[in-house]
């Protein structure tokens, strides 16, 4: 199956992404006070499998080099995220926020592989 989504399309989301997972990060801490446990869960798994998502269309992996550097980047953006946070009032950076992020991107690159990663050599 082809990628549904062209990558000029694909980067535009990833932009609008990135930037709001900047703004959700610049939010104070105590600004959260009526969100529960799984709803943050939830978000940063969302986020993040999208987020990788978005990575993956568009640079279009057709080898398991631009497939892994597109898994790669997606961690790196969680790292960054939960380092931005150390710096804003009332949050902190948290390893448990990361391991769901990189649980989202792993299941979104499962799905990419799965579903439209069908030229990867060797997977």
């Amino acid at each position: 199956m082809q990628n549904p989504f062209s990558k000029n399309i694909s980067a535009i989301i990833l932009t609008l992404l990135i930037i709001e997972i900047f703004l959700f990060s610049s939010i104070p801490g105590n600004s959260f006070k009526g969100e529960t446990f799984p709803n943050a869960i939830a978000y940063h798994f969302i986020i993040f499998f999208l987020f990788n998502f978005f990575v993956l269309s568009s640079i279009n992996p057709s080898s398991k080099k631009y497939f892994s550097i597109a898994i790669i980047l997606s961690i790196t953006q969680s790292l960054l995220d939960e380092f931005h946070q150390l710096f804003i009032f009332g949050r902190s950076a948290s390893l448990n926020d990361v391991l769901i992020d990189i649980s989202g991107i792993l299941i979104s690159s499962l799905i990419w592989k799965l579903k439209f990663a069908k030229t990867i050599n060797k997977f």
